[in-house]
């Protein structure tokens, strides 16, 4: 039986159906992580684009949606917290940035 669950929110309502399903099968879990990885990958150019060197490239507005993000997902993750540690559960936020698929798998 699992004692710790990881549950991986990409910030859509969508994602945030599985805390019912989390919610409703706590009694085995010591401990519920909510985590969040905001994306920091940039836009991959080839090469040839005049002016620009191939590679990851970000633009002021990634970097503007990143700042942004990275300041809000803390309160975003809390807020859904609460509701679990009503229920008696051990809760913790966590907020990543990185590639999602490899700061998930290194987290966990």
């Amino acid at each position: 039986m699992f004692e710790n669950v990881l549950v991986c929110l990409d910030g859509s309502k969508v994602s945030e159906y599985i805390l019912s399903y989390v919610a409703a099968e706590a009694g085995p879990f010591r401990k519920v992580v909510l985590l969040k990885v905001v994306d920091t990958a940039g836009v991959n150019l080839p090469l040839g684009v005049p002016g620009i060197s191939g590679g990851q490239f970000r633009t002021a507005g990634q970097d503007r949606r990143f700042e942004k993000e990275m300041e809000e997902m803390p309160a975003y993750l809390e807020k859904l917290a609460g509701p679990l540690r009503e229920q008696g559960l051990d809760v913790e936020t966590v907020v990543l940035e990185g590639v999602p698929s490899e700061a998930i798998i290194a987290y966990a």
